[in-house]
C-alpha cells in the first residue's frame, strides 16, 4: 500500500496549527491518519481525544502509543456516523486525503448537529487524480448525480481555492452552520485547506 502523502509538510502543519488554536481543544477525528504524522506533531499534545481512522492496519501499527489516541481500522465514510454517536461531535476533523475529500466533508456539513464551533483541515488531491487517468466523475455530493463527468483539467487550479470555499459555504448553509474562516494554499494540482465553522440561530 502507498504510504501517505506529505508533500507540502509545511502547509498542511502551518494549517493544522492554525485551527487547533481556533476551537476547544477537547476531540479530534484524524480520518485519514496513516502513520500518525499530525496526530504526534499536533493532535495528540493538543486535544483531550484523538480518534484515528486509516483503512491500513499496518500503518495503524505506527500510532504512539498514546492514551488519549484511540484508533479504528476501516473504511471513514461507514465508521463516521457511529463515531459521531460514540465520541458526539468533534472540535476538529483531520482528512489528509490523497483523492476527494468532499463525499465526507458534504455529509459532516449537512447532516452533523453540534452546538459549537468547530475546523476541518483537509488535503484536495482531486485534480491530480484526474490528471493520472481515473476517472473523472465527480462526487455525487456536488449535486450533479455520479454519472456526470468532466474534462481532465476542466476544473483550472487557480480558480480551485474559491471552488472550496463556495462549495463549504452551501454545504454549511444547509446543515445550519456558517463559515466564519477559510485558509488555502495551492500547490501545483494539489490543495490544502482549513476552513471554521459555527453553528446558525434559525429561531
Amino acid at each position: 500500500m502507498k504510504p501517505n502523502d506529505n508533500s507540502h509538510y509545511s502547509h498542511k502543519l502551518a494549517l493544522r496549527e492554525k485551527y487547533a488554536e481556533k476551537v476547544e481543544a477537547e476531540l479530534c477525528f484524524d480520518l485519514f491518519c496513516g502513520t500518525g504524522t499530525f496526530v504526534q506533531a499536533v493532535w495528540a499534545p493538543s486535544f483531550s481525544q484523538v480518534v484515528c481512522v486509516d483503512k491500513s492496519r499496518k500503518q495503524l501499527e505506527q500510532l504512539p502509543g498514546l492514551p488519549n489516541v484511540t484508533a479504528y481500522q476501516g473504511d471513514n465514510a461507514k465508521l463516521l456516523p457511529g463515531l459521531l454517536v460514540k465520541y458526539g461531535a468533534p472540535d476538529i476533523v483531520d482528512l489528509d486525503a490523497y483523492g476527494w475529500p468532499d463525499p465526507l466533508v458534504h455529509d459532516l456539513l449537512t447532516t452533523s448537529v453540534t452546538n459549537k464551533r468547530f475546523a476541518v483541515v483537509a488535503t484536495d488531491g482531486g485534480m491530480k487524480v484526474r490528471q493520472r487517468g481515473s476517472p473523472n466523475a465527480l462526487p455525487e455530493c456536488y449535486g450533479f448525480g455520479k454519472n456526470l463527468t468532466f474534462a481532465q483539467y476542466g476544473a483550472a487550479m487557480d480558480a480551485a481555492a474559491v471552488r472550496a470555499h463556495t462549495m463549504l459555504r452551501a454545504w454549511a448553509t444547509i446543515g445550519g452552520k456558517a463559515v466564519v474562516d477559510f485558509d488555502a494554499y495551492v500547490c501545483g494540482s494539489m490543495m490544502y485547506w482549513a476552513a471554521l465553522f459555527e453553528p446558525q440561530d434559525v429561531t
